[in-house]
């Protein structure tokens, strides 16, 4: 299954207001670069995918893919699952090797669904926090 984020926009379209007023204000360039650099981080878009043997987690910009991970089941050590937020849950990927993945704001119902799935057909540890 294929899953799809975005980062909220609100956020970001505030700090690129705020950057804009501060260049006017100071007249330094480097307010403008990073207002420059916060509409650029509006258009990152996420996806992950759970495949039978493996996960895979892409990020895009402007439909361009600039970072790509994938973890085969043999190199998964343990999956958690975790409430980071009264209505968001994230799922950690520990691997035997390298950095864990943290997982969220993939807004579907069936996301924690389909990688306890995935755990579970290919016996890999799973640690759920409270509800």
């Amino acid at each position: 299954m294929l899953f799809n984020a975005v980062e909220p926009k609100v956020p970001l379209l505030f700090s690129f207001f705020m950057m804009v007023v501060m260049f006017i204000i100071s007249n330094w360039s480097i307010y403008l670069l990073l207002a420059i650099m916060i509409i650029v981080s509006t258009n990152v878009k996420y996806h992950f995918k759970v495949n039978d043997t493996d996960l895979l987690f892409t990020t895009s910009l402007f439909g361009l893919e600039i970072l790509k991970k994938k973890a085969r089941k043999e190199q998964i050590k343990l999956i958690e699952f975790k409430r980071t937020d009264w209505d968001k849950k994230s799922v950690f990927i520990r691997l035997e090797k390298g950095f864990r993945w943290k997982i969220s704001r993939f807004n579907s119902d069936t996301f924690d669904e389909s990688i306890e799935n995935f755990a579970r057909t290919n016996s890999i540890n799973i640690k759920k926090h409270k509800k």
